[in-house]
């Protein structure tokens, strides 16, 4: 490894220097220069000193065989001109404007870094990428080092080799917007796009830089392996020194154990259900959305609570908490909306109002997609479908879930306030700005020291729990928290399954009702007019005025909406469901009018399909269930009691 003879040239190769000699032997060489702060010589200035590489082989420590083609190093070779090579040049030229070509977008753009000003600059068109034009990228400093056409005896580089070098540049890598990662904490990748365990990259408004477990080393320019780091997309920034402070002090697990204890008694100042439980489940939720990117599976959150339990002054205090990093939105935003506004960031997402939001549904497929990860693809106008990811943890909070799919449910972690208790109203007071922005601080800190154990625990966790009949989505949700106080305290394994235990239990095991069954309670409430002396009766009741007393007026009013109480060839009492004819008429104005109800009831245990068959008189394609084991379930005393 031959590092540049400078402050970062010579800590880059150290640093990858350890991870090298885990897998091969791996030796430093230092060249004969002075190491400077910045800007320092390097392997190309020695060659054009008049060294050869033959001379290089014979001076590495424990070399291989060289090869007998390459003359020795005492021949004498050409030196090279003193002006250099026109690549060399543009070498120089690019490091002194502290420009970096990231390289190519698959529609022909060029991204470049601009680190002397800190932004991002892209070239549309290479052939009218004009002189004028990158003065004003760089500014005046142009004119120390190109000029537009070349001039006898002006050591300055043409403009036209400049350009056409930055264009072979940008040719070595392709800018996906798979491998652009904006602000946020992001498991690291490496030039194939696959994860690198143990790796965070960290990507603020100023500064990019990779924690590798134990060190926080900040690039000189935003650039890793494989990615492309985005920064200067947020409003503010931690300073890189701050942090490096607090994640030496969350080594000590007693420090984040007093950080954490002053963060759930801060959220403990909101009246909770669970009072004991939920504000240190609020608590472990914020360190696991830091360090969202990490995990395999990311719970989404909702708050729920009436008018006046203080849930837009939590969601104040979580903005402030999440730091610059924030996304605070009305849930009235389109789902659109806001995965452009995310785009390729890694932010934290506040939902308000979210009861009344007209794009619920849309807003929910988002989110039940983005727990695990959503690939999307979307059509480009150069013919080339573009892949994009997200990866979320979204807090929402309303006066209800609006939860309603099975789906939905089980994925979502849901906490409930309450109203202040009398001669509380009023009282709730927020920290200061400075204070909650400071804790957040300190809370990042300790995702980001702690972010592959918390990602480990959550999944040992989850794999050891008993099966005890918990719904496996909301037994992974819950092994999120349980993860981050199991990774950040140092828990053992045995107080993990009993910190998960206590979540679950604060939840009320927050029972998830199955879309079949929601399904047969919304038609078994349906009230339909049945005529005669029946005049309005639910579906329930006319269900058991058929089979308990035996009317005819309700078995035929059954019929009329689809629905038939009879015996099949083999004598096998049924109940058939004709879901064509309820799907239109009892559940034309519900939920479940675009749904394909026919297979919800097939999940139902003895249903079968029946087709066209004959039953209480009409011809039809049933779905027909055992009326013994639908009265077991549904029928007064049973499962669901609701006839």
């Amino acid at each position: 490894m031959i590092g540049d003879a400078d402050k970062d040239g010579q800590a880059g190769v150290e640093r990858k220097l350890h991870h090298l000699k885990h897998f091969c032997p791996a030796e430093t060489w230092r060249l004969p220069y002075d190491v400077e702060p910045k800007h320092g010589k390097d392997l190309r200035d020695w060659l054009t000193d008049g060294h050869t590489l033959a001379e290089l082989l014979d001076d590495l420590p424990n070399p291989e065989p060289r090869d007998a083609s390459l003359p020795p190093a005492s021949a004498s070779q050409p030196k090279p001109e003193s002006k250099g090579t026109a690549r060399s040049d543009v070498d120089k030229l690019l490091e002194s404007l502290d420009l970096h070509v990231a390289g190519r977008t698959e529609d022909g753009h060029l991204i470049l870094w601009n680190g002397g000003y800190a932004r991002w600059e892209t070239v549309r068109n290479v052939d009218r990428f004009g002189f004028d034009s990158f003065c004003s990228m760089v500014g005046s400093r142009a004119n120390d080092h190109i000029v537009p056409k070349a001039i006898e005896d002006d050591q300055r580089l043409p403009w036209s080799i400049a350009r056409r070098e930055i264009a072979l540049r940008s040719a070595e890598n392709t800018v996906a917007i798979d491998n652009r990662f904006g602000p946020g904490v992001w498991q690291a990748r490496d030039e194939n796009g696959h994860r690198i365990e143990g790796e965070l990259a960290i990507v603020t408004r100023e500064w990019a830089a990779i924690w590798d477990g134990s060190i926080l080393t900040r690039l000189q320019a935003p650039f890793y392996r494989g990615m492309v780091l985005e920064i200067g997309s947020c409003d503010q920034s931690i300073h890189f020194e701050h942090l490096q402070q607090l994640l030496d002090q969350a080594a000590d697990r007693q420090w984040v154990e007093g950080r954490f204890m002053d963060c759930t008694q801060m959220f403990a100042s909101w009246r909770w259900v669970a009072q004991g439980e939920d504000p240190e489940l609020v608590t472990a939720l914020v360190v696991a959305t830091f360090v969202q990117d990490v995990l395999e599976w990311c719970p989404q959150v909702v708050v729920v609570g009436e008018s006046n339990t203080g849930k837009s002054y939590l969601l104040i205090a979580l903005s402030s908490v999440f730091t610059s990093l924030c996304l605070k939105c009305s849930a009235h935003s389109t789902d659109a909306g806001l995965r452009q506004a995310i785009g390729n960031s890694c932010r934290p997402t506040l939902l308000d109002e979210w009861d009344s939001s007209k794009h619920r549904g849309q807003l929910l497929l988002m989110m039940r997609t983005a727990s695990r990860g959503d690939a999307r693809l979307v059509g480009t106008s150069y013919q080339k479908a573009q892949r994009s990811e997200l990866k979320q943890m979204f807090w929402a909070a309303g006066i209800t879930s609006g939860l309603t799919d099975q789906a939905d449910q089980n994925r979502f972690i849901q906490i409930q306030l309450l109203p202040p208790k009398r001669g509380d109203e009023g009282k709730l007071q927020l920290r200061k700005p400075a204070d909650l922005l400071s804790l957040g601080h300190e809370l990042l800190a300790i995702g980001i020291r702690y972010g592959a154990e918390i990602a480990e625990r959550a999944r040992q966790i989850r794999e050891s729990a008993p099966r005890d009949g918990t719904d496996s989505r909301i037994l992974e949700s819950y092994s999120v928290p349980a993860g981050v106080f199991a990774a950040c305290l140092g828990l053992k394994a045995s107080e993990a399954q009993e910190g998960l235990s206590s979540l679950l239990t604060s939840s009320g095991d927050q029972e998830v009702q199955s879309d079949q069954d929601a399904l047969m309670d919304a038609i078994l409430s349906q009230v339909v007019d049945a005529g005669g002396s029946l005049r309005k009766q639910s579906i329930a009741q006319l269900i058991r005025l058929a089979h308990v007393d035996q009317s005819e007026d309700a078995e035929k009013a059954l019929v009329r909406e689809g629905i038939a109480i009879d015996y099949d060839d083999d004598g096998e009492h049924l109940i058939a469901f004709g879901y064509r004819i309820i799907q239109d008429q009892l559940m034309k104005s519900t939920r479940w009018a675009d749904k394909t109800i026919n297979e919800l009831l097939l999940r139902i245990s003895t249903a079968r399909l029946v087709k066209k068959k004959r039953f209480a008189g009409r011809r039809l394609t049933w779905v027909a269930i055992e009326f013994e084991h639908f009265n077991a379930v549904y029928g007064a005393g049973g499962q669901r009691n609701l006839l």
